[in-house]
């Protein structure tokens, strides 16, 4: 088993480079030139790879989350690149939700980003280029809220509620976001401004 890295104007492919099998697939840098993927041992942990897309360089990477309280896996069924100034958004599934941290790309100490409340707010892996201010939904009233640096205990309403919002992402320069909407019993996408 290889990853490949495949050229769609071309056709062309090359072997991207470490002994993987992604699982989650890939988080990309900015520039596009380095991409982290996620594979599982045979015991079944998660082991995180950082690869140049020419193949050239490819060495583990390691999470600086204790894994001790829970899986860490990439966020990026959403979010599929690192922030401006190079972290990486991962998520950890603990007993008693799920936590999101911001983890530098390049080493150093984890922030935590977001966590989850079960029955509360839930986070999403959705957030600004700069990873300032992320998405999180208000399971109570069925809303999207937003968490800001320094006020993750302090969350503004981004959308009303009127029906099931789900599924948030933000638009590449931050200004908008994208989210499903059920309010009448047919499903719809909205697009919001982040700054209301």
């Amino acid at each position: 088993e290889e990853t490949r890295l495949i050229d769609t104007t071309t056709g062309q492919s090359r072997r991207l480079g470490g002994p993987w099998l992604p699982t989650t697939g890939g988080m990309w840098s900015r520039d596009g030139r380095q991409v982290i993927c996620q594979t599982q041992a045979a015991g079944g942990q998660s082991l995180f790879w950082t690869t140049t897309v020419d193949g050239t360089e490819s060495r583990p990477w390691t999470v600086p989350l204790d894994l001790t309280k829970g899986a860490v896996y990439l966020a990026n069924g959403v979010t599929r690149t690192w922030t401006t100034d190079n972290r990486v958004l991962m998520r950890q599934l603990e007993p008693s939700g799920v936590s999101f941290h911001l983890v530098p790309a390049t080493g150093g100490v984890a922030e935590k980003a977001c966590e989850s409340r079960p029955g509360q707010m839930l986070c999403e892996a959705a957030m600004t280029p700069d990873g300032l201010v992320r998405v999180a939904r208000d399971a109570s009233a069925q809303r999207l809220m937003l968490l800001d640096l320094g006020k993750l205990n302090a969350p503004r309403r981004l959308t009303t509620g009127f029906g099931s919002e789900a599924s948030p992402t933000i638009s590449p320069d931050g200004r908008l976001v994208g989210f499903a909407s059920n309010p009448d019993g047919k499903w719809e996408m909205q697009v919001v401004p982040v700054d209301n």
